[in-house]
């Protein structure tokens, strides 16, 4: 099985530079011979003036994969 990796930076400065801190949730689940990662990244306090947030889904099953964000 070849491993999923995601490298998160936390000290990227807000691009909105409205002074938010970024918090990033990563979860692994291991189980039926394969290993899932998961999570969320999000400024926190949550802006309201932008437009709502986007969503990622990558997947692989015979290469390894690493995902920085």
């Amino acid at each position: 099985m070849l491993p999923a990796v995601v490298t998160a930076d936390e000290n990227v400065a807000d691009p909105a530079d409205r002074g938010r801190t970024r918090r990033v949730d990563i979860k692994t689940v291991v189980g039926h011979g394969a290993r899932i990662v998961h999570g969320d990244v999000a400024w926190i306090p949550q802006d309201e003036e932008v437009a709502p947030a986007g969503k990622v889904k990558i997947s692989t099953s015979h290469s390894p994969l690493h995902l920085l964000l």
